[in-house]
């Protein structure tokens, strides 16, 4: 899988070493926290992959408009 076949695509988050546990927005100036996929507030570990400049990838969460976004380099 290559970073375009996600971008502009929302995806969930889930941690290899963690089955079932998504990566989750916990609201503004607040880290990521892990919840579970299966859960009510599942909306809140939707993430979307964007373009960045220079070979890299940002990741923002969409959920409470908060703006979260982790800046990954490619």
């Amino acid at each position: 899988m290559s970073p375009n076949d996600v971008m502009d695509k929302t995806v969930m988050l889930e941690q290899y070493n963690l089955p079932g546990m998504v990566i989750v927005e916990q609201g503004k100036e607040q880290s990521l926290g892990i919840g579970i996929s299966n859960s009510a507030d599942r909306h809140y570990a939707v993430f979307r992959f964007m373009d960045g400049n220079e070979g890299m990838l940002i990741v923002k969460a969409t959920a409470l408009g908060s703006g979260t976004m982790v800046v990954i380099r490619t």
